[in-house]
């Protein structure tokens, strides 16, 4: 199966048609495998009937002779080509020789001889004269050329007669071939005659035979029938899943519903978490740190000695970028400055304000639209569970065959479809599971099930692991579980709160219970909150008390945070920074050469940074450098100052010893086998040593 293939869906309630489908295709294949086992036999029989029946043989005499009889016709056929590549050779011989001999007007060679003693005897006899001496001379030459022209004709004529005898032998393996031939072809005439007279006769089965293909066709019969009875089976399983399909169909529907919701639900938090940045970024911007710092240098003691002031109230006045006052005298004009510098701050960041606010607004209306949106959607109408059985110690407790619930106005028109076994034992695991340790009669419990749906429902999936959808009324009102509700109940019921209090710790409650706010849970606590302090509020102003007492804690922890900072490490920032200035002008600017880390931005501690930035910017205005050494050395000096305000020194690795350790262990676990093996007496420890490493 591949992985985008998805796993199909069990329809509940086919579980009898499959057990009955499977039943048959066991029979089914057990009457295929008979079959086979029949026909196998009947092959054999009807093998056994082949080899000694005279069609057969007659059959294998006739594969053989047609066998002969082709290769009977390959030697003729090649017989026939080497004749036919001879006679060219031949024919063309023979007629050369013939116009030769024409030629030369002679049959033969003795003639020539005869003619050519003729002629030498009548010079020899007879006085010739000269001219007659000549003439025979000129026939002897012709005698004496015509003998040299027949040595070539004899040597050709004794070739040819090689030809002639080949030929004549070509002729008569020819011969016998074509006899050989005609033969054959006589006799496969003859036994396919014999053949068509036992076509004519009809095959004849044996009783065996025919006993085999009796029982194949009764068990055939009894195939067909299971086959059917299959096909009815199938049948049935295909209406149960077109219904079980409609109510997928409807479970979808549904699921997209809560998929919608789901994503309003995100984008509702995607804005919640947008108000909080603008929230954030609106505090930043809040002028009531100049009220703190104003009020700080109004409390400076007074003392007649010296003019002292904390680092903390220096490190926040050269934040706002006000002059530090020289003496008492000096820290009305502080102050005025301080509020000129308030209301400078405030007309700058009044269109910041005004920018956020209508921010903040905006976010606010696209929550509230996203919320009537929410409620608007239909309620989940329809759920349908599959088969399910709970087996606890062997016995089986409950079946939910389907349960299907619909929501609507009336109570009664909720259906839950079940079938319950073993009641008593039942109530106690369900007693058992919800904390509940209450006696109760069967019967009486069997009864309330019947008539009380609800805790039917409720009861039964807490049994069989299943988690049905929470009932809903049309009016687009939702309410959580009963179980829930009382779960939140009791967390908003937390005694000692005052009314500004109350929502942030009961939010806090509730987070830490169930990690996250229920279903419906805002109703519940609002209906709750409404009861308890007799107040009228809808749920958006619920939220807004709980934001704002959120944003309130933090803005403190963040206040907390920064005075903290201020005062931890202002004071060895600046004795660091002053000991490093006193430790470098010491020295001669050529022999000063510090070299500190180089770090990302990522890692750079920007409070710690920023601070030493202010110590260093104070002292340069209060130390103006004469020369480019002097500004080298206040460098040297933050640079210091940071590197060692920052660096944390790395703890030594005990790997060594650890690993040292291990090892001296394992030497005396060594020794400890040794002397076992060897059957050494060992003591009480090596013994208890001994078992703990076996």
């Amino acid at each position: 199966m591949t992985e985008n293939t998805q796993q199909r869906r069990r329809v509940p309630g086919i579980k009898e048609h499959l057990d009955a489908i499977s039943r048959i295709n066991s029979e089914i294949n057990s009457i295929v495998e008979t079959v086979k086992d029949y026909e196998s036999k009947v092959s054999t029989e009807i093998a056994l009937q082949r080899e000694n029946s005279p069609r057969t043989q007659l059959y294998q005499k006739k594969d053989q002779l047609e066998t002969d009889h082709k290769a009977t016709l390959s030697i003729r056929n090649t017989l026939i080509s080497k004749k036919q590549e001879i006679l060219p050779t031949y024919t063309s011989l023979k007629n050369e020789m013939h116009s030769e001999k024409k030629k030369l007007h002679i049959d033969n060679f003795s003639q020539l001889e005869k003619q050519e003693s003729d002629l030498k005897s009548h010079l020899l006899k007879k006085k010739v004269t000269a001219q007659e001496e000549k003439m025979i001379a000129s026939h002897l030459s012709e005698i004496s050329r015509k003998k040299r022209s027949f040595g070539t004709i004899k040597t050709k004529e004794e070739e040819l007669s090689k030809y002639e005898e080949k030929l004549e032998k070509l002729n008569k393996e020819l011969n016998e071939i074509q006899t050989q031939i005609k033969t054959e072809k006589e006799q496969i005439l003859s036994i396919k005659t014999e053949l068509e007279k036992l076509k004519t006769q009809g095959k004849t089965k044996s009783n065996s035979i025919i006993d085999y293909e009796n029982k194949i066709e009764d068990l055939n019969k009894k195939k067909k029938d299971l086959m059917s009875k299959r096909k009815e089976q199938n049948e049935e399983i295909r209406k149960k899943q077109e219904i079980y399909e409609k109510h997928l169909q409807e479970i979808k529907k549904q699921t997209e519903i809560e998929e919608s919701k789901k994503h309003i639900k995100i984008r509702i938090k995607e804005y919640e978490i947008q108000r909080n940045n603008l929230i954030e970024e609106k505090y930043k911007l809040d002028s009531d740190n100049f009220n703190s710092i104003i009020e700080a240098v109004k409390k400076i003691p007074i003392s007649h000695q010296t003019f002292t002031m904390p680092i903390s109230l220096i490190s926040l006045l050269n934040q706002v970028q006000v002059n530090l006052p020289k003496n008492y005298q000096d820290i009305d004009r502080c102050i005025e400055e301080l509020f000129k510098k308030k209301e400078e701050f405030e007309k700058k960041i009044e269109p910041n304000m005004l920018r956020l606010n209508k921010q903040i607004q905006e976010i606010d209306e696209k929550i509230k639209e996203e919320y009537k949106v929410l409620e608007g959607m239909p309620p989940t109408e329809v759920k349908v569970y599959k088969e399910k059985k709970i087996v606890v110690e062997g016995v089986s407790i409950v079946e939910v065959v389907s349960i299907e619930i619909r929501d609507s106005k009336d109570k009664d028109k909720i259906k839950v479809g079940l079938f319950l076994y073993f009641i008593t034992f039942y109530f106690y695991l369900y007693n058992k599971t919800m904390g509940r340790r209450k006696k109760v009669d069967s019967e009486n419990i069997k009864n309330e099930e019947i008539k009380e749906t609800k805790t039917c429902d409720r009861d039964v999936v807490t049994i069989s692991e299943t988690l049905p959808p929470q009932p809903t009324i049309r009016n687009n009102t939702h309410f959580p579980s009963s179980t829930t509700f009382h779960l939140l109940q009791s967390t908003c019921s937390i005694p000692h709160l005052i009314l500004p209090e109350w929502p942030i710790s009961t939010m806090s409650a509730v987070q830490k219970r169930f990690e996250r706010m229920p279903r419906n849970g805002w109703f519940a606590i609002l209906r709750y909150y409404n009861g308890k302090f007799g107040r009228t509020f809808n749920i958006d102003v619920l939220k807004k008390l709980t934001h704002n007492e959120a944003e309130r804690e933090i803005r403190q922890e963040e206040n907390g945070e920064r005075r903290k900072f201020a005062t931890c490490l202002a004071e060895p920032c600046i004795e660091k920074f002053l000991c490093k200035i006193k430790e470098l002008s010491e020295k001669e600017i050529e022999n000063v050469v510090v070299r500190t880390r180089k770090l990302p931005s990522e890692l750079v501690e920007s409070k710690v940074l920023e601070l030493i930035n202010q110590i260093t910017g104070k002292y340069a205005e209060s130390h103006v450098p004469k020369n480019v050494s002097d500004a080298a050395r206040i460098i040297q000096a933050a640079q210091k100052g940071y590197d060692e305000e920052t660096r944390k020194e790395k703890p030594r690795s005990a790997w060594k010893e650890n690993i040292e350790s291990k090892i001296s262990k394992l030497v005396l676990f060594k020794d400890l086998l040794e002397k076992a093996r060897k059957q050494e007496k060992l003591s009480t420890s090596e013994t208890k040593s001994l078992k703990k490493i076996m």
